[in-house]
């Protein structure tokens, strides 16, 4: 199996890739900085670790999972539409910009 990486074709401006593509790096100032992985799988176990060292200017940090038509780019986040989830810091989920709690 292909390991899996951060794209650097699909990500904001304002990201900084490091460790062969495996660290994204936020500038620590702007608002949603998203970032596509290189490979995307629709069905089957899936898993994924991800560690947020620190929250930027905007004061939260989401993680998310989204499908390969997720738009993260221009200031959108994944769990804004259909295409994806997103949880923040505060345990809040995001689908469809809803704010509800939980799973």
């Amino acid at each position: 199996m292909t390991a899996v990486t951060w794209d650097a074709a699909a990500k904001s401006a304002n990201i900084t890739l490091s460790g062969g593509d495996l660290v994204a790096t936020g500038d620590g100032a702007n608002n949603y900085l998203n970032c596509k992985s290189t490979s995307y799988q629709s069905s089957g176990k899936l898993y994924a670790e991800i560690t947020c060292t620190a929250i930027g200017a905007f004061g939260s940090g989401w993680v998310g999972i989204g499908n390969s038509s997720a738009s993260i780019l221009n200031g959108n986040y994944v769990g804004e539409t259909n295409d994806g989830y997103s949880y923040t810091e505060a345990g809040n989920k995001n689908h469809t910009s809803s704010g509800a709690y939980g799973a």
